[in-house]
């Protein structure tokens, strides 16, 4: 499995995506302005082909809080949601879609986390990489 780390200047700068699975990092704290959303959003949109996505926020390893619980991130998330119905790809695993979910991605679901282990969330994640190579 060819696996490429992708944020969204790459999308402006116009690197080439030549991977079955990208990290993709569309935002980083301080820096959720218009025109990253806009970045972000082309880079969404170069990965139509991509078969397995997982999505990176940068700067809060050292927040105690859950991304979904800041603020600024929940907003980035529901005007990246607005922008490319990202939360609907069948190429993202399981936690990044729990983000962009609890983030409220989708103003039309009203969305109830429940809390699981790192170890549990890196099983299913695994769970459905393995489920969609078959």
């Amino acid at each position: 499995m060819r696996i490429e780390t992708l944020t969204h200047r790459d999308a402006a700068q116009g690197k080439d995506i030549d991977a079955d699975l990208v990290m993709f990092s569309m935002c980083g704290k301080g820096e959720m302005d218009a025109t990253v959303l806009a970045d972000a959003v082309a880079a969404w949109r170069r990965l139509a082909k991509v078969e397995h996505i997982m999505l990176h926020v940068a700067g809060y390893d050292d927040d105690p809080r859950e991304l979904w619980q800041i603020a600024e991130v929940r907003d980035f998330v529901r005007r990246f949601c607005a922008e490319t119905q990202a939360h609907q790809s069948p190429a993202l695993d399981p936690t990044s879609k729990a983000l962009l979910l609890a983030s409220g991605g989708d103003p039309s679901l009203k969305v109830t986390v429940e809390p699981i282990t790192v170890e549990e969330a890196l099983a299913r994640d695994m769970a459905w990489s393995r489920a969609r190579r078959r």
